[in-house]
């Protein structure tokens, strides 16, 4: 917990949105690691493992809310405190317009780019989080979901 609570919190804020519910996939995730932790021999990262975990329970809540329809999400700014006002302000308007066009995705081709191009995540391990094929999901975020980032960030104004 010490060690990977962070990374893993911090990952499913980014699907959720929600502090209070991240930290409640917080408690499932490390829960569900120390009841299967035997399977800890065949892993190669302790990390990537628990993040795949956290995804995969954080995908399964939004789904449970979709189905019943209870969503509220929000975006959290967190900005670095050295960064000046100017800085901040430009990041936060990307951050801002990065979230609304990756919400426009579905949640676990959403959730797939999220665990690549931020976890740095290989795709064996994303392709497992999200329970779709590994050519596809590849296919899905490189052509797809990429492609669609570009033309929303761009109608946004924030893409060159």
């Amino acid at each position: 917990m010490q060690a990977h609570g962070r990374a893993v919190y911090s990952a499913c804020c980014r699907i959720l949105r929600d502090d209070a519910s991240a930290e409640d996939m917080l408690q499932q995730t490390m829960t569900a690691a120390f009841n299967h932790r035997s399977k800890l021999l065949g892993v190669d990262s302790i990390r990537g493992w628990l993040i795949q975990i956290a995804n995969r329970k954080c995908l399964d809540a939004l789904r449970a809310a979709k189905r019943a329809g209870a969503l509220h999400r929000e975006i959290a700014d967190r900005d670095a405190p050295e960064t000046s006002v100017l800085d901040r302000l430009a990041s936060t308007e990307e951050r801002r317009a990065l979230e609304e066009c990756l919400s426009a995705l579905p949640p676990d081709i959403a959730a797939a780019v999220r665990m690549r191009y931020h976890d740095g995540i290989p795709w064996a391990q994303i392709a497992k989080a999200v329970g779709i094929p590994l050519d596809t999901i590849r296919m899905r975020v490189q052509r797809g979901a990429v492609d669609s980032l570009l033309d929303c960030l761009t109608a946004k104004g924030v893409a060159p």
